[in-house]
Parts: C-alpha cells; sequence; structure tokens
C-alpha cells in the first residue's frame, strides 16, 4: 500500500472549499458597542503571508480576531475592502482590511509560508510578532516585509489626516511583548 500517492482531485477540492468556505462562516466583528479601529495587513512580497490580529490579554490566553492569508492562497477568495486611505503599492491579493476591537493592545503576528497551505511552524520562513495600543477610530496598517528571505520586519503605521486635505503614515510606538513570567502565571478566576 503507497501511503504517499496524490490525492484525488475531489478530495483537493473537498478540502480547499471546506478551508475557504469556514474563512467566510468565521468571520470575526467587534462587540456591538464596543470602540473600534481599522487595520490593513499587508504583505510585501508575494509570499503566502499568514497574519493574525488578537487582543493579548494579561495572562490569559490571546482572543484572535483575524486570520489572514495572504498573497497566493487570497487569489481564491476576495474579502471585502474598508476603502482606507494611501493604498499600498501592492496587489490586492497582499492586502487584508478588518475592523477590531480598539482601546487595548493588539497583537500582529505574520509567518511567511514555502507552502500554499497554512501548515503553522512546518514551512515557515520568517515569523514577527508586534504589539501596539490601538486607539479608537484610529486606522492602521501592519507592513510585513521580508529581506533577503531570513529577516523579517512588521511596522505598525497609523493613517492620520494631514493639512492639506490628504493623508500621512505616522509610525507607532509598538510595546514591549508581555513577560514570560505570564505564560506561567495561574488563570483568574471566573
Amino acid at each position: 500500500m503507497n501511503l504517499f500517492r496524490r490525492p484525488s482531485l475531489p478530495l483537493l477540492a473537498l478540502f480547499w472549499s471546506s478551508v475557504l468556505g469556514s474563512a467566510a462562516v468565521h468571520a470575526y466583528e467587534p462587540p456591538a458597542g464596543a470602540p473600534t479601529a481599522q487595520i490593513r495587513l499587508t504583505a510585501a512580497r508575494a509570499f503566502n503571508t499568514n497574519m493574525i490580529i488578537g487582543h493579548a490579554p494579561e495572562c490569559r490566553p490571546t482572543k484572535v480576531y483575524r486570520f489572514a492569508l495572504l498573497g497566493v492562497a487570497n487569489l481564491f477568495g476576495g474579502h471585502p475592502t474598508l476603502d482606507m486611505p494611501l493604498k499600498p503599492a501592492v496587489p490586492p491579493a497582499q492586502i487584508y482590511e478588518a475592523t477590531v476591537e480598539a482601546d487595548r493592545t493588539l497583537v500582529v503576528l505574520a509567518t511567511a509560508s514555502s507552502s500554499l497551505l497554512p501548515v503553522a511552524g512546518l514551512l515557515d520562513k520568517c515569523k514577527v510578532e508586534t504589539h501596539f495600543h490601538a486607539r479608537a477610530g484610529g486606522r492602521y496598517e501592519a507592513n510585513y516585509t521580508i529581506e533577503n528571505n531570513d529577516r523579517c520586519t512588521l511596522q505598525i503605521s497609523e493613517l492620520l489626516p494631514d493639512s492639506e486635505g490628504g493623508w500621512r503614515r505616522a509610525e507607532v510606538a509598538t510595546l514591549p511583548k508581555p513577560p514570560a513570567a505570564c505564560d506561567a502565571a495561574p488563570e483568574p478566576p471566573r
């Protein structure tokens, strides 16, 4: 029995339809009445980039807001944009815009994969994590870049109106990663 046969086309089609369908079904929406901010996730190169944005609470599991596949995987199903200003000079498949809960610390994680499938950790090229405070009404851009296939950066900018009626990018101060001791802390009582 050959365990390494290529899967049949119907099985591949079923797998991809479930992956793409699940992304559409479980779209995050901020709680009603909560302060919100907009964020644009971009990948400067056409790698298959996985980006996650979430809330990093103190000593509790991270609440994931969005999981975005940028690059080739994003060509299969479009996603709505928020018509944020200052469109980056990258193809639409490398952009993902979302509304998230604001007035809290957010974490953005990004990794490039050498595979079309988002296989966590197996084929990752470069991982980076950034924390920042998102204020209500803010418009942010998280730009993931890879240099020389081994060094990556994730820059957070805020999109601000300028004095001439246009827009400008302003670098956002990032916050330190929560202490590792927090990982070993007991879960707070509920």
